[in-house]
């Protein structure tokens, strides 16, 4: 990787990138080997919780090893939740070939890397299984890693293991070449391969711009997660006839990038429900370098200093520049 091409954080990139690739090929392999058994809850020893705490592993050690500063972690996992025996077994067995960790110890405190309760203005928030659902389902899910620094995401990196990188094919379906979205503050997103990310790299755009009936959805597969029925109106209001895209995990930020969907709408299911940083940072950089507009259902910015959550904020609209205000208009219409 030349040095600067991304910025000042060129350097941090390289190395977020090298994790991200190494957790994308250890839960490649935990969902091969490991999700045949059609277990659809987040337990203790679920493929899922061991693909959560190897991949986050795998990302800590590498940030540990090539950062001399000190790093701060906000992340979903932490080792004190690590009390099953076979699940610590399990984890260790995935990741042998990649790290050196000689016993649970070691392991639990890898999990804890960063993790402080102070307040900084530098840290990163990684999401090491986002997409649950989609994970267990031998469906899409990403690996999402985000530093911020003086309020601002700096850079953003998304695994996506199982999201075709051929832009021509459905990105619902299942491509386990998988690809690898970056960004950089002012720098442009770019793809990779996800197994040799730093080389080859490819500028990405959103698409040109197209009418407003012309757009295409991506929303998520769970309606638990975002409220569908109150999409639909959004969708009827706007004259959008296009059938969505369903996918899980900020692989929805990847596609709508990438130009294969135009429009990400989060509408939330609960009044007192607030975002994880975690399950956004890395797709709002990498969609706001392609060319799109990230706030809250408000038209609000998203404010990702209040710890682990968007908690000045509500919901999530990604959208063309040209349209962004059309859909603030039609949601709060609709809401």
């Amino acid at each position: 990787m030349e040095n600067n091409k991304f910025g000042y954080h060129s350097e941090k990139l390289k190395i977020g990138l090298e994790a991200v690739s190494l957790a994308s090929s250890i839960t490649r392999k935990i969902q091969n080997a490991l999700c045949a058994d059609d277990i659809l809850t987040k337990t203790d020893s679920s493929p899922v919780t061991i693909a959560d705490f190897a991949a986050q592993t795998v990302v800590n050690s590498t940030l540990s090893k090539y950062l001399p500063q000190a790093v701060s972690m906000v992340s979903e996992e932490e080792g004190a939740n690590l009390t099953d025996t076979k699940t610590l077994e399990s984890i260790m067995r995935f990741i042998e070939n990649t790290l050196n960790i000689s016993n649970y110890a070691e392991l639990k405190a890898i999990v804890d890397f960063g993790k402080s309760t102070k307040k900084t203005d530098k840290f990163w928030t990684l999401d090491p299984i986002d997409g649950t659902k989609g994970f267990i389902r031998g469906q899409q899910y990403a690996i999402s890693l985000a530093y911020v620094e003086e309020e601002e995401i700096q850079l953003g990196i998304l695994g996506c293991p199982n999201l075709n990188p051929d832009l021509s094919q459905n990105p619902e379906n299942i491509n386990k070449k998988g690809s690898l979205l970056f960004a950089t503050k002012n720098h442009g997103t770019w793809s990779t391969d996800i197994d040799d990310p730093c080389s080859n790299f490819k500028p990405i755009l959103s698409s040109p711009e197209l009418s407003v009936e012309e757009l295409k959805l991506c929303e998520s597969v769970e309606a638990a997660h975002s409220k569908h029925s109150v999409t639909k109106k959004i969708l009827d209001f706007l004259n959008m006839k296009k059938d969505s895209i369903k996918l899980d995990s900020q692989v929805k930020y990847a596609v709508v990038a990438r130009g294969q969907g135009h429009i990400y709408l989060r509408i939330p299911t609960s009044n007192h429900y607030k975002e994880k940083i975690w399950d956004h940072a890395a797709g709002c950089i990498i969609a706001e370098e392609a060319g799109l507009v990230i706030s809250d259902i408000y038209g609000k910015k998203l404010d990702f200093n209040c710890g682990d959550e968007l908690k000045r904020n509500s919901g999530i609209v990604c959208a063309p520049k040209k349209h962004h205000d059309t859909i603030i208009r039609s949601i709060e219409k609709n809401i």
